[in-house]
């Protein structure tokens, strides 16, 4: 079928802030001059965080609501989601459908169970370091793709010759808005900024906090502001209070804009346990704002920064390490001019249009 007569959706769980959704509603917005007709089917209904062209249908399913969150619950509340999913699928009469990781993958492929509709999957974790349970059902629901897209060559190879063989290699592209042309790394502050979209483990925001204990022994003027929003927020400030920082760390709640907020500090931490291709890195990079990031699976970072050569890399879970090139920054404005200079690289590597036209070969294998 030629991608022009088919109908395309993106199932996701939801439209609120986070890096899959980003990409995914850009995909969205870039499809309708592709596709004959384009939709958002959301599972949970969310605010909605980004952009989406006014030609694109939004459909949320239709929730059930507990009072409590038990595991009975939550397995009911997927069996709706399954069969809602469905009524969707059979009323729109999709031709291809789009999701990203598992927890989106195994409800579509559940849903289309006798239904003719193609699917391409995408993975945007690190499927290396999911639980055994996990990994065996990533490998076998992504295995019913039509077709699969990576951002990571080393996540493509986790799952073996017969998805590799249906799949390709796509980063993430350059989404950023802002034009912060006169960044000056001479007459920033001394704020060291953080950001992540929901407070989890994978995200390091426990390592950032660490690692200004070192910092603020040597220049206790250096301040960090930490960016996002979840349900470790009370954890994080019961260890900024264990460690006396609460003079140098602030929560600001979420943005929209890392660029614009990381624009007034001296450097970009990113400090995170595992990424794919990180869109706040990215941000931060293609703007000319040095940066610091754990060099974590799949090799998201290494990838933006070139082994190294656009940013810092420093070893995961080495909040030593990031204490000690903070401080190195701070210290050699040199150093700061030459990574800023060198961050720019990403604007050309991972330009939008290069990137849609990759998603959109692959749409058409999928359709095939």
């Amino acid at each position: 079928m030629q991608i022009k007569n088919a109908k395309f959706a993106m199932f996701l769980n939801n439209l609120d802030y986070g890096g899959a959704q980003k990409i995914q509603t850009f995909l969205a917005n870039e499809s309708v001059n592709e596709f004959k007709e384009v939709y958002i089917i959301v599972e949970r209904t969310t605010p909605i965080r980004f952009e989406i062209d006014e030609r694109i249908k939004v459909i949320f399913l239709p929730e059930i609501n507990f009072k409590k969150n038990n595991l009975f619950n939550k397995l009911v509340k997927k069996i709706n989601s399954i069969v809602q999913l469905r009524k969707v699928y059979k009323h729109l009469k999709l031709d291809l459908v789009c999701v990203f990781n598992f927890d989106a993958a195994y409800i579509s492929v559940l849903s289309k169970i006798g239904l003719k509709l193609k699917m391409i999957g995408s993975e945007r974790r690190a499927p290396m370091l999911l639980s055994l349970h996990k990994k065996i059902l990533s490998k076998i629901f992504f295995g019913k793709c039509d077709y699969m897209v990576f951002q990571l060559k080393e996540a493509q190879q986790f799952y073996g010759k017969e998805i590799i063989r249906k799949s390709e290699v796509i980063p993430n592209p350059n989404l950023n808005k802002s034009s912060i042309l006169n960044y000056n790394v001479n007459e920033c502050s001394n704020l060291v900024t953080v950001a992540a979209a929901r407070f989890e483990h994978e995200k390091g925001i426990d390592l950032a906090i660490k690692s200004m204990v070192k910092v603020v022994e040597k220049y206790k003027d250096i301040k960090m502001d930490i960016y996002g929003k979840g349900h470790l927020l009370d954890h994080y400030n019961e260890l900024i209070d264990s460690l006396n920082l609460k003079e140098n760390i602030e929560f600001k709640g979420t943005t929209d804009n890392v660029s614009k907020v990381a624009a007034k500090g001296f450097v970009f931490l990113l400090p995170s346990r595992s990424e794919g291709i990180p869109n706040t890195l990215l941000e931060v990079m293609s703007n000319g704002i040095p940066s610091i990031s754990c060099d974590c699976p799949p090799g998201g970072p290494r990838y933006l920064t070139k082994n190294g050569e656009r940013a810092v890399l420093v070893g995961t879970e080495d909040y030593n390490a990031i204490a000690r090139n903070i401080i190195l920054l701070f210290e050699n404005k040199e150093l700061r001019k030459k990574i800023s200079d060198k961050s720019k690289e990403v604007i050309i590597d991972l330009d939008k249009n290069i990137i849609f036209s990759k998603w959109k070969i692959a749409f058409e294998k999928a359709l095939e």
